[in-house]
């Protein structure tokens, strides 16, 4: 990662408890990281919201109204941003619809100690051999135009239990 949303180094929840993502990240087990950099790539723009909005039902409304809230919570904080990121359906995506994201491994270390970079993930991306094999998949980007259609799909689904792919 590049930076952070609870500090300039670290997203908020491995912020909250570095040692405790440490040890996910050094389990051994396969992972999947959607970071910050990759769900910046997806956010609630206008045009986005609308199609929610268009929507029929209650449900829509209620997305439609918070995606609105949150993109203007991000406009009055942030530079340089249309709308707000949606965090959370790329993680699910991630796994649902894996051909929407570009993806590399890496080796993917969080840093634990730092007074101004505690929760910080780091990937070393030199080429070097004493650099340690990868541990994750890291996503990188997104097409988030048809990643936006999957989460229209599923509001206008209502809940509705759906076969995936």
């Amino acid at each position: 990662g590049t930076f952070g949303n609870r500090t300039a180094a670290a997203e908020f929840n491995l912020w909250c408890d570095p040692e405790a993502a440490d040890m996910v990240f050094t389990y051994g087990g396969p992972l999947i990281m959607s970071g910050l950099d990759l769900t910046h790539q997806f956010q609630a723009l206008p045009q986005r919201i609308e199609a929610v909005r268009a929507l029929p039902g209650h449900l829509a409304a209620v997305f439609a109204d918070l995606f609105d809230f949150f993109s203007g919570t991000y406009r009055a904080r942030h530079h340089h941003i249309a709308g707000a990121p949606v965090h959370d359906p790329c993680a699910v995506m991630a796994l649902t619809h894996p051909h929407l994201f570009t993806r590399r491994l890496a080796h993917v270390e969080i840093e634990t100690r730092g007074r101004l970079t505690a929760g910080m993930t780091v990937i070393d991306q030199r080429d070097l051999k004493e650099v340690p094999d990868a541990n994750c998949d890291v996503l990188t980007g997104i097409d988030a135009d048809a990643a936006w259609d999957v989460v229209v799909a599923a509001i206008a689904s209502g809940g509705a239990p759906s076969a995936l792919p």
